[in-house]
């Protein structure tokens, strides 16, 4: 009697799915912040062997598309496949596809159904502010007392998807005694990047003279403006302004 094979046909192959994200029309990027986690479920062999497609939108960066090596399916039932999450934050607010490809003995390479996927933006609310550690609270007080400060240290806390290398700007904004505008650059690209101490540690500290923030005018308001190129674009313009402080 000839059974048919699971590998003869594309029918067979049904798309994959996120299992850190059970939605398969959109992927929130923060479900997938640790992990990424591919799915197959099919009528499978322990001995098949499973390669998994990350295929980015069009125009993103080759960093944005991944494709695994071949594994083993190890046995009958459903197998997870784990991706470099990182991919994720380069496809913010496109359009994505997975699809999974089956090698049986020495039968040719069959592809499954796609999993078509849009990937949402990063909330503004999953991520963090930028806080000068001198105000009351750790930082989280709403006045700054800069006369007797000879220093003050700006920190930025991790974000979902953080990753070595991302570019960060962060800009301080106010007013100055005389009225003039004080817009100060603190950090910048491609000087200030994402470093392994920051993913490890969570955050990034860093001291700076007192003596401009001196100048501003008693009462004003200060505001701290950070940004980050999630997809490492060296063009401000493109990056992700994360909530004001």
């Amino acid at each position: 009697m000839n059974i048919p094979s699971a590998v003869e046909s594309v029918i067979d192959l049904p798309a994959p799915s996120i299992k850190e994200n059970p939605d398969n029309t959109n992927l929130n990027p923060v479900a997938v912040k640790d992990t990424l986690t591919v799915i197959v479920d099919y009528v499978m062999e322990p001995d098949d062997r499973i390669s998994v497609t990350w295929t980015g939108a069009a125009g993103t960066p080759a960093e944005g598309s991944y494709t695994t090596g071949f594994v083993e399916a190890g046995s009958t039932g459903p197998r997870e496949i784990p991706l470099r999450n990182s991919i994720v934050a380069f496809n913010l607010g496109k359009t994505v596809t997975l699809t999974y490809t089956v090698i049986r003995g020495s039968s040719a390479p069959m592809t499954s159904l796609p999993l078509t996927l849009n990937v949402l933006p990063l909330a503004q609310g999953a991520l963090p502010r930028p806080f000068i550690a001198q105000a009351p609270g750790n930082g989280t007080g709403q006045v700054l007392d800069v006369s007797n400060l000879t220093e003050f240290t700006l920190r930025m806390n991790g974000w979902p998807l953080i990753a070595f290398g991302q570019y960060v700007w962060l800009r301080l904004k106010g007013t100055n005694a005389d009225g003039s505008v004080f817009n100060l650059m603190y950090w910048k690209a491609p000087t200030n990047n994402v470093s392994q101490p920051w993913i490890i540690y969570g955050f990034h500290a860093q001291n700076f003279s007192a003596n401009r923030l001196k100048r501003l005018k008693d009462g004003s308001t200060l505001t701290l403006e950070f940004k980050a190129a999630l997809d490492r674009n060296l063009d401000e313009a493109q990056a992700m302004t994360f909530a004001l402080r």
